[in-house]
């Protein structure tokens, strides 16, 4: 029974995982989160990649294979573009997310002794992204701002001038 037990803590302890922020997330759960809406799209992406994770069991070298690296940037990479194309806020840390990628990388040099080159793990913009657009100063503001402005130039003028 104590054997048992210990093998069981054994195994959870070398289990692959990630480490994303505070949260632990173990290799079962790394693309487990529903795909609905703006994401519909990047199912088979990310069931291709999740089952590729799965069919790697709790072996890290096989999690950390480069065909399987790459399934997981291509699901990463198609919910990045669909969070850009619906320009929401993703509804999961772990949804086309750099930060989930760069912990990736890091379990499997850790893990696997695996080191994956950047663009293995780096998300891309896609062709469509010109930049955040449509940021204005409201009229209130500008105005604000360069009254501002004005008076601490002019103060300053007035204050230099009397020296």
């Amino acid at each position: 029974m104590l054997f048992a037990v210990l093998s069981f803590i054994l195994l959870a302890a070398l289990a692959f995982n990630i480490t994303l922020g505070t949260s632990v997330i173990q290799a079962s759960d790394l693309l487990n989160f529903p795909l609905e809406g703006n994401f519909a799209s990047c199912a088979a992406n990310c069931t291709t990649a999740q089952t590729a994770i799965d069919d790697g069991g709790s072996d890290a070298t096989s999690i950390c294979s480069a065909e399987t690296a790459s399934k997981v940037l291509s699901c990463q990479q198609c919910l990045f573009t669909s969070l850009l194309a619906a320009n929401t806020l993703p509804p999961d840390p772990r949804m086309g997310s750099q930060p989930f990628l760069a912990a990736y990388g890091t379990s499997c040099a850790a893990d696997a002794n695996v080191t994956f080159t950047a663009p293995q793990t780096a998300l891309a913009l896609p062709p469509f992204w010109d930049g955040p657009t449509g940021i204005e100063v409201p009229l209130v503001g500008l105005v604000f701002v360069v009254g501002a402005g004005a008076f601490m130039g002019i103060g300053a003028i007035v204050l230099l001038s009397n020296m």
